[in-house]
């Protein structure tokens, strides 16, 4: 069973993701390697650029949010995340799915 990012919706200071996780995997545990994972392959990719304004050795912030799905329906928490600063990443989220 795999972990599945849906959507990413970006704002200026957080990110908002419609994530299908097996009941199965520990959510706090997900959470961790979205993290780390993101931020490895982010420093990667993006590494000079993020030097100028993430000098310290962290990338996020300890704290996250997490909700499920009960009495939404799909359709609207998928146009939710879609529309959080408007910028499409799926090329992205298949590089961190595919790490998790």
């Amino acid at each position: 069973m795999y972990v599945r990012i849906i959507r990413i919706g970006m704002e200026e200071d957080h990110v908002h993701m419609y994530v299908s996780i097996p009941p199965v995997k520990p959510i706090p545990k997900v959470i961790q390697r979205l993290k780390g994972i993101s931020s490895k392959l982010l420093r990667e990719k993006h590494g000079k650029w993020l030097a100028e304004y993430y000098w310290k050795p962290v990338l996020w912030a300890v704290g996250y949010f997490v909700s499920t799905v009960g009495n939404v329906d799909e359709k609207i928490i998928r146009q939710y995340v879609e529309n959080q600063g408007k910028q499409d990443i799926d090329d992205e989220c298949i590089a961190l799915e595919e790490a998790l």
